[in-house]
């Protein structure tokens, strides 16, 4: 009888540790919206990037058109690690970028964790780095949108008329919610116009919601004009927020 109960109490612990570990490597999609990941937000982090490459006498890359956009997961104890990118033909093409931001990272200190309602998460962070805005041409205020690159453009009537499309397509799920649900749209157009790898990101999961979102975007007709860097389209991620109100 003693040796039944000591089995069972050991089944409760492992039960109680898988439990307990699972909670600990939660890792939201995205920060809350109106969140930012950085003491003072953008402008602050890029300043610290370039404080940080000044103050190492870093190289800059040879390449001026190298860039990257990154993910790293800010954890709740405001520590960071970087999102592997399995694209290793990009890494490759952007080496310089690559291993720059492997030496700076750690050296920044304002990361702050994700919080909802009163607890801290771990959540993915994403910005680009453009290290020629970065050194000797950096400017306070910037945030991460080079003079050097134009953004992706919907060519028939702009972002106005996409949101106006999306709005036309888009159907109301039969989920019920209170309140204002903030959702961003993420997806890559390519250097042809097209839309591809379409995220749906969001803190609060309502799959019905994300899966008509995804569908709606699919729906709209027509191409964009790609981003380019001194007049050479390259592949751009676009974020675009959309917020959903109860009646």
């Amino acid at each position: 009888m003693i040796k039944i109960k000591a089995l069972f109490f050991l089944a409760i612990l492992v039960l109680y540790f898988q439990k307990f570990s699972a909670q600990e490597t939660v890792i939201y999609d995205a920060y809350p919206y109106g969140q930012e990941a950085y003491l003072g937000g953008k402008q602050e982090l890029y300043k610290d990037f370039h404080n940080v490459l000044t103050k190492n006498n870093y190289e800059s890359c040879s390449n001026k058109d190298e860039e990257m956009y990154i993910k790293i997961i800010v954890k709740n104890d405001n520590k960071i690690s970087l999102v592997k990118n399995p694209d290793t033909a990009y890494i490759n093409q952007n080496k310089c970028t690559y291993n720059l931001i492997k030496k700076v990272l750690p050296e920044m200190r304002g990361w702050k964790s994700a919080e909802y309602k009163g607890q801290k998460l771990n959540a993915i962070y994403e910005f680009n780095v453009f290290p020629d805005d970065l050194f000797e041409d950096y400017k306070y205020g910037y945030i991460g949108i080079s003079e050097k690159r134009t953004m992706p453009e919907f060519q028939d009537g702009g972002i106005k008329r996409f949101r106006q499309a999306f709005t036309n397509v888009f159907k109301m799920p039969e989920e019920d919610f209170f309140g204002t649900l903030n959702f961003s749209v993420s997806f890559v157009i390519d250097i042809d116009g097209s839309m591809t790898n379409i995220d749906v990101i969001s803190i609060k999961k309502m799959p019905s919601f994300e899966r008509n979102i995804v569908s709606a975007i699919k729906k709209i007709k027509g191409k964009w004009t790609p981003g380019k860097i001194r007049g050479i389209p390259v592949k751009t991620r676009f974020n675009l927020p959309l917020t959903f109100n109860s009646l």
